[in-house]
């Protein structure tokens, strides 16, 4: 039985098998990081890779929701070969998404995708986009009278949410 740093490297390795599986497959993956006292986020993984947008999201939204949602956008931009601008509203299903600049979230949130980039001998740092998801009267967190029972962080280099590691 290996324990120990070894334990822990083996688990990688073998975790980033999976995710190659599952990117081989699909395009991309969707890493979920549930966060005890944290808000729960979510990512892709392997788009970077393709020099196509890597996503982030973060709130309370159920986990296959999150999923859907960005699966669904991730879909919509490649069949579209469109590329994500700060700011953008974005319509999937006949929902509105606003699409902001993650400038930094690369770096303390994605773990994961940058580990594949590192493992595929691409640079580890890309700029990845947050999915921002509106309240029930289409308004976004930013927004005058925002809905505050939908907790969800905006995405800021000077202040990113927090999380239990």
């Amino acid at each position: 039985m290996t324990k120990g740093i070894f334990a822990v490297s083996e688990f990688f390795d073998d975790y980033l098998k999976k995710l190659d599986t599952i990117i081989k497959r699909s395009g991309h993956a969707v890493q979920l990081t549930a966060q005890g006292d944290g808000l729960p986020f979510m990512y892709t993984i392997g788009r970077a890779e393709k020099g196509l947008d890597e996503f982030i999201m973060f709130g309370a939204l159920p986990p296959d929701t999150m999923r859907s949602i960005i699966n669904g956008i991730c879909n919509e931009f490649d069949q579209a070969g469109h590329t994500a601008e700060h700011g953008e509203i974005f319509s999937n299903e006949g929902q509105r998404f606003r699409i902001d600049l993650a400038a930094g979230a690369d770096q303390t949130h994605m773990n994961f995708a940058r580990a594949r980039l590192e493992s595929v001998g691409k640079s580890a740092s890309f700029d990845p986009f947050q999915i921002i998801w509106p309240d029930t009267q289409g308004r976004f967190p930013d927004d005058e009278g925002y809905e505050t029972k939908f907790v969800q962080p905006l995405y800021m280099r000077e202040n990113p949410p927090k999380f239990n590691a």
